[in-house]
């Protein structure tokens, strides 16, 4: 069973079946990580407790941990491997992730859709879909839904409740609305989400 499940480590950086120990297969370290980590090191000036976890593909910073929260990301436009868009840098509630320009979250949704029927789609759910959350991208498209923050597209990143309910409590709301169908699909029973008409 577990290997039917795919799973996408660090932003997208990392694709694996949920039967495999990624601590036992790790990814092959990233050059322009390992540069953005000694370029963070020298720069104790942006923390009040310098201290990010590194990983092979993906650097993590609590945003407690950071002088200036809410500018990191402009503080870290000086970064040479970030100005040379080797790396991006997106957020979520509490940290920011720093990972490979070519990591994304869409990388898992590439590789499901390669292996459906055509006329299937995916739906997606994430709770950081503003411009600069890390699953932007993720779900900004049709049938991404956020249990958190949008960003205002027309075309995705739908938020079904508005503020609340958010985070575990809406995505099981909409689990519990997916229903099969006699085609041996499933479908979304919006009605049972009772969702305000306005």
């Amino acid at each position: 069973m577990t290997r039917s499940i795919l799973v996408g480590y660090y932003n997208g950086g990392r694709l694996r079946t949920a039967d495999v120990n990624i601590d036992k297969d790790p990814a092959s370290p990233d050059p322009a990580i390992r540069e953005t980590a000694a370029w963070l090191r020298g720069r104790e000036d942006l923390f009040v407790n310098p201290t990010f976890r590194e990983r092979d593909v993906q650097i993590t910073v609590n945003m407690d941990a950071l002088r200036h929260p809410y500018r990191f990301a402009l503080d870290l436009a000086a970064c040479p491997a970030l100005a040379a868009g080797r790396v991006r840098v997106v957020g979520s509630g509490h940290s920011y992730d720093i990972v490979p320009a070519a990591s994304s979250k869409l990388a898992v949704v590439e590789t499901m859709r390669a292996t459906m029927p055509p006329g299937g789609e995916i739906l997606c759910f994430g709770d950081s879909g503003s411009r600069t959350g890390n699953d932007h991208s993720f779900l900004a498209h049709p049938f991404g839904i956020s249990v958190g923050d949008v960003c205002g597209s027309p075309n995705g990143c739908w938020s079904l409740f508005g503020a609340s309910p958010a985070g575990p409590q809406a995505l099981l709301k909409v689990l519990r609305a997916l229903v099969p169908s006699a085609d041996g699909k499933i479908h979304l029973d919006v009605a049972s989400l009772q969702l305000d008409s306005r």
